[in-house]
């Protein structure tokens, strides 16, 4: 029997070794990616870790928020100075350039792509490819992130798919991490600044009464002003403070013993004058000497009358007393009493506890134009949670001294007679309403007037 064919096996040649470093270090950034536990360390995978697997020179990320891009981290550094040349102007011309385009995807250039002028930073920039990679959200697709690598190598079609991995990524874990809320763009939010610069504007057209505060206090309408009717000395104030009197009834009394002394001789002078006068009228029968010095007599005895007329009538003015009835009002028995006064001279008032009227002294940095009429708003110190209504009656035309220093234009004004009749001698403050003004005017009043006091302009 013939052998047959003869079969021979050949052993399978080794396989080729896989280069599996490109694999290691791409599986090692998602894994860094997926542990990453805030925001700054996904920043900082991607402006440092990145070099490794992309090749890339240098690594810029920004935020990107309408249109704006601002950056967040740039490679081999630990702080980005905004302020710096190349920063604004990699900014502004990156930004004109990727608004520009119509697929917001990867793009590949090169710096003579952007618009910069041949003296810029960017122009100067030392690495000429670059690579733009967006961040998108997975849902809507939204860039929030924009990545530049930067590097002398041209970049190429096979590290596409690398770096588009890379990009879904660091993108899915950074929504993950923080929540698409946060790095969604709201449409509303476009409209922020301009809607709010245009509320601004109509508020401040709305017109609004020019107010201001200033002191006031409670004061009688009308008083009865009590001054010295002579020069003299006082001697005892008769009345309380805030007593209530009757008219008619004694307020002060004055030192009397000079002018009780005058009186006294007013009046023996006035008894030698009514004896002469007696006797020259006898004698004037039977003497014609008589006759002739009766007139005499009669003009001495008429004088001798009114001096005593005038020193009773001093002697009664010693003695004040009320015109009408209402309460005493003075600051201090202890200085009224023992004190040398004029005539004239202001001493107390006497007052209708139940006609009262507010004076209110308007600084002059807060004088405003204010009318007859004007309505008035009172908060007293003694009862700061509720306002008592009133309207201007009077207004000064001349900035007077006050007590507290400066100057103030004097305001009175009559309180509602709805109202409770607030006690005399009350303060507080006083809102005066003026005439009607923008809002921005009346909020911008004060800085204006400063501006211009220490300016000039």
């Amino acid at each position: 029997m013939a052998a047959g064919p003869q079969m021979s096996f050949r052993p399978a040649p080794d396989p080729e070794p896989v280069d599996t470093s490109g694999l290691g270090l791409l599986l090692g950034m998602e894994a860094a990616a997926r542990s990453a536990q805030t925001p700054v360390e996904l920043l900082h995978l991607i402006a440092s870790d990145w070099r490794k697997i992309t090749r890339a020179d240098q690594i810029f990320v920004f935020r990107h928020r309408r249109g704006v891009l601002s950056t967040q981290a740039v490679s081999n550094q630990s702080s980005v100075d905004r302020t710096a040349p190349l920063i604004v102007d990699l900014e502004e011309s990156l930004g004109k350039y990727w608004a520009g385009l119509e697929t917001k995807g990867l793009q590949r250039l090169t710096r003579e792509d952007l618009d910069v002028v041949p003296a810029s930073p960017v122009f100067d920039y030392p690495h000429r490819n670059l690579c733009l990679l967006p961040l998108k959200l997975r849902g809507s697709g939204e860039i929030f992130t924009l990545v530049m690598l930067a590097r002398d190598l041209p970049w190429t079609e096979q590290e596409t798919p690398l770096l588009q991995r890379l990009a879904a990524t660091f993108a899915h874990a950074w929504e993950a991490l923080v929540g698409p809320a946060k790095l969604r763009e709201a449409p509303w939010r476009r409209y922020l600044v301009p809607g709010g610069a245009a509320a601004l504007v109509i508020l401040g057209l709305l017109p609004v009464p020019l107010t201001a505060l200033a002191p006031v206090e409670v004061v009688g309408r009308d008083p009865v002003l009590v001054s010295a009717p002579i020069d003299g000395v006082v001697k005892r104030v008769e009345v309380e403070l805030n007593q209530p009197v009757k008219e008619g009834d004694v307020l002060l009394t004055f030192v009397d013993t000079s002018l009780r002394g005058r009186a006294d001789v007013a009046e023996q002078n006035v008894a030698v004058a009514q004896a002469k006068e007696r006797r020259m009228a006898q004698a004037a029968f039977t003497d014609r000497n008589a006759r002739r010095e009766l007139a005499i007599t009669e003009a001495e005895l008429g004088l001798a009358l009114a001096e005593r007329d005038a020193a009773r009538d001093l002697l009664d003015r010693s003695v004040i007393r009320a015109e009408r009835a209402g309460i005493a009002i003075y600051q201090n028995r202890a200085d009224l009493e023992g004190k040398p006064v004029s005539t004239g001279e202001r001493l107390m008032q006497v007052a209708d506890p139940q006609t009262v009227e507010y004076r209110i002294e308007l600084p002059v940095k807060d004088a405003i134009v204010a009318k007859e009429g004007a309505p008035v708003t009172v908060y007293l110190d003694a009862d700061p949670l509720a306002s008592l209504g009133a309207k201007l009656t009077a207004v000064s035309f001349h900035a007077t001294p006050v007590p507290g220093g400066g100057l103030a234009f004097i305001l009175r004004a009559l309180p509602d007679e709805s109202g409770a009749t607030p006690r005399i001698g009350f303060r507080g403050t006083a809102q005066v309403s003026g005439h009607r003004v923008p809002l921005g005017y009346y909020l911008l009043r004060r800085p204006f007037t400063m501006v211009r006091q220490h300016l000039g302009v």
